[in-house]
């Protein structure tokens, strides 16, 4: 037995009945947004039964041919308990209302953002963009709360590049706005329970809350977000506690104050590897590339199918170990002119998975940082040593003895591939002079100036 005039959600094994398609247009957009190899087909209407591979595609489409029904007035509806003579499964659900924002584009508006979105080549990587899920109510206690807010300032942080003070602002907006509600709270609460003790008793129930719970509740709340932002220390020992954060390791330079920092390669990578996305993407992308070479063996793919890989300690036994390639270059903290333009100059070294696809390698949220020292210490040969040293260390225990991944249960094989950079960072790395003016352009091709 069916239930009539209800929506129900294709995404989920187990979909509930809703009442209204405004309530279930919500749920795709706020439980399966950012889903791999998402797949929603419309099927209100006779014409219809396109398969979008986007919820960008799939909104465009019912804000265009199908907005009558996210403007349906929606009521509180009640599904009736029934039994199902199949399987004899009781389902006893309230459908409740949720406001949906209107969309109040113009016709000529949604025809040219339909047209702009291809949902086939819409391109969305979760596995760098990882969501808290729902969790059930079981595990809801003042420790997910931390876990979830912490969350929430790394992003505000890290994706949106908000500094200290205004996360702070934001701290105590947030903290202002929940003592709000508890006061709210309070004074909506307590005329009722007065009018409730003067008239009858009422039997045990488990809806009533006392006061001092919801005083300890929201207190603890408020603490908890105290903590969160109360200094940089106590915020990355949270990250420290809820996400692995490992802080970066000081490198003492020859100086008694010169210090360079580095990030351990083999953290970063440990880290990106235990999402199974990144793995399963990784492997694909590797075996396509192998196909294309071993069809056309005359086309060079990446480093690995080059002469210069036959005589790799690495590549030479194991040819499908994953590409670590890394990048350097200086920039400029100040903006100043004149003599004083390198004085604030960070030497920064970076590292990227070679073998992952190519809309993934071209963001930014695929490189990772390795290194950085300020670009005068490096001047000095010692302490250029020093700063390279250690990461020649990490990539070769890489090279030597690979990657444990305990989560899948899998050992992968890495090999450094090239060092890349502008044409003064890679006259720096390799000890030439960082100026260009005895004549000639380029140290290799030997290209004059009077050849320009």
């Amino acid at each position: 037995m069916s239930l009539p005039n209800y929506f129900y959600c294709q995404l989920c094994s187990k979909s509930k009945p809703h009442c209204t398609f405004r309530k279930l247009f919500k749920h795709i957009q706020y439980i399966h947004l950012g889903e791999p190899n998402v797949k929603i087909r419309c099927e209100l209407g006779m014409t219809c039964g396109t398969t979008y591979s986007s919820f960008s595609g799939y909104k465009a489409h019912i804000y265009r041919e199908h907005t009558i029904l996210l403007n349906v007035e929606s009521r509180k509806q009640e599904v009736q308990s029934y039994t199902d003579a199949a399987n004899d499964e009781t389902l006893d659900d309230i459908c409740v209302d949720f406001d949906m924002e209107r969309n109040h584009k113009t016709e000529e508006e949604l025809s040219e953002n339909e047209s702009q979105i291809n949902c086939e080549s819409f391109i969305n990587w979760p596995l760098f963009n990882e969501n808290l899920n729902k969790c059930s109510n079981d595990i809801i206690n003042l420790e997910f709360f931390e876990r979830f807010y912490v969350r929430f300032l790394l992003q505000l942080r890290e994706g949106h590049s908000l500094p200290q003070n205004i996360i702070q602002s934001i701290t105590c907006g947030m903290l202002s706005l929940i003592e709000f509600i508890h006061d709210l709270i309070k004074k909506e609460i307590k005329p009722l329970l007065d009018e409730s003790s003067r008239t009858t008793v009422a039997p045990p129930s488990n809806d009533v809350i006392l006061l001092t719970d919801v005083n300890h509740i929201f207190s603890s709340i408020g603490e908890k977000i105290v903590k969160a932002t109360n200094g940089e220390y106590n915020f990355l020992k949270l990250c420290q506690k809820y996400y692995s954060y490992e802080p970066p390791k000081p490198i003492q330079l020859e100086g008694q104050s010169d210090v360079a920092f580095y990030i351990p390669i083999k953290s970063s990578i440990q880290q990106m590897l235990k999402k199974p996305d990144v793995t399963e993407m990784l492997l694909k992308n590797l075996n396509r590339i192998n196909n294309q070479h071993t069809a056309d063996p005359d086309l060079m793919f990446n480093y690995r199918h080059g002469s210069e890989s036959k005589q790799h300690p690495v590549l030479s036994h194991n040819l499908d170990s994953l590409l670590i390639n890394l990048y350097t270059d200086d920039i400029g903290l100040t903006n100043p002119l004149g003599a004083k333009k390198d004085e604030q100059k960070i030497t920064m070294v970076y590292f990227q998975l070679e073998d992952l696809p190519d809309t993934v390698r071209s963001t930014l949220k695929s490189i990772g940082l390795v290194a950085m020292c300020h670009s005068e210490y490096l001047s000095i040969p010692e302490n250029k040593n020093k700063n390279f040293e250690i990461i020649i260390e990490d990539l070769n225990n890489l090279q030597t003895n690979g990657l444990l991944i305990p989560t899948l249960n899998r050992q992968f094989n890495f090999a450094f591939s090239v060092l890349s950079g502008d044409h003064l960072a890679n006259n720096f790395m390799g000890g030439f002079q960082k100026n260009f003016n005895s004549g000639q352009c380029c140290r290799i091709c030997h290209f004059s100036y009077d050849e320009k």
